[in-house]
């Protein structure tokens, strides 16, 4: 996956949410999301 993304010219990250995210309830998509700018139309 990583070297695909890069081929499409997309910087790829990896995180460990397991205690941040997943233990409390939730998923990675709770922390994710948040980094986002409203404004900005996806």
């Amino acid at each position: 996956m990583t070297r695909a993304y890069a081929k499409a010219g997309m910087r790829v990250r990896y995180l460990d949410d397991w205690r941040t995210h997943h233990v409390g309830g939730g998923e990675v998509h709770c922390g994710t999301n948040t980094i986002r700018a409203a404004g900005t139309p996806w």
